[in-house]
């Protein structure tokens, strides 16, 4: 069963195409507990999964595996997370890379925090069910264990969950986001993750904060206890990002944070025309950035 995809004719070549939009996530709140002895970092967070806009994703078969994109800045190779899910899940079949064409419409930017290559490879695990072999969900949570700490969120299929551990440790809530959410991404700045964590100051026997109990408060009152504590690093070496959050919360948004790592910065806005203004305010001032909005339905 096919979780997130939807099929047509391909009127080039007269195959079947079917086309699944890959998910991608925000963090409400993004707290660096400590540093763990295999080198990794134990966090608190809230991931929320967003399903506007999307990369998508078109299958088809061929007669040899072979990833394509729209954006030719990014590897085909096993340097390409849909290519490694694929790679990883035939091999523990030891089976061959499955006989497909996958064309990566690349809409989402990179080195943002959002997770956009994460998802693309939780949609991989949803093609090679449909193509390959069904997967329990379960196998498909074991593989996104593998492939990184946002993998296994967009997999899961959850809406919201506390994160822990490595943010591999979920916890579903009952939430959900009701406003417009304004995503902005300067292109000229991305942080590596490698950079970032560091870069941070870790706050001995740091008590985590309760998100859960922070995202039932009145949408004004977030920005009083919710923090990413990547962003007083980012915004010291890219002062751009600092301007980018000054200018929502300017435009009238609620609540803005960075995303992640970095170095997306998102509002949340209960005016359609506050989140316009912050939009074009932001376009105004760095012209070939993205900026997209996601409305719920």
């Amino acid at each position: 069963m096919c979780s997130r995809g939807t099929t047509r004719r391909s009127n080039c070549f007269n195959a079947t195409v079917k086309t699944y939009l890959s998910p991608y996530k925000i963090n409400l709140g993004l707290e660096v507990l400590s540093r763990r002895e295999d080198g990794y970092h134990n966090i608190n967070t809230l991931f929320y999964h967003l399903d506007s806009p999307n990369d998508t994703l078109e299958v088809s078969e061929a007669p040899s595996f072979s990833l394509t994109t729209s954006d030719t800045s990014l590897p085909t190779n096993d340097k390409n997370l849909i290519v490694k899910t694929l790679h990883l899940a035939a091999q523990m079949d030891e089976r061959e890379m499955p006989n497909l064409h996958i064309y990566l419409e690349k809409k989402l930017p990179m080195g943002a925090g959002i997770g956009g290559g994460s998802g693309n490879a939780s949609t991989a695990l949803d093609i090679y069910s449909d193509h390959v072999r069904p997967l329990s969900q379960e196998e498909k949570m074991s593989y996104a264990k593998w492939l990184g700490a946002d993998v296994s969120f967009l997999t899961s299929g959850i809406k919201a969950a506390i994160g822990n551990g490595i943010g591999d440790e979920l916890r579903e809530i009952d939430f959900e986001i009701n406003n417009i959410v304004v995503l902005a991404k300067l292109k000229e700045v991305s942080i590596p993750t490698e950079e970032a964590y560091s870069n941070i100051f870790i706050q001995p026997d740091r008590k985590p904060t309760d998100i859960e109990s922070v995202v039932k408060r009145p949408l004004k009152e977030w920005k009083d206890y919710l923090f990413n504590d990547f962003e007083q690093y980012a915004f010291e070496a890219y002062p751009d990002l600092q301007e980018v959050k000054d200018m929502m919360y300017d435009s009238g948004a609620r609540f803005s944070l960075m995303s992640g790592s970095g170095s997306l910065i998102y509002g949340i806005f209960e005016n359609i025309n506050h989140s316009k203004a912050a939009a074009l305010e932001i376009l105004g001032h760095y012209r070939d950035s993205f900026v997209a909005a996601y409305v719920p339905k």
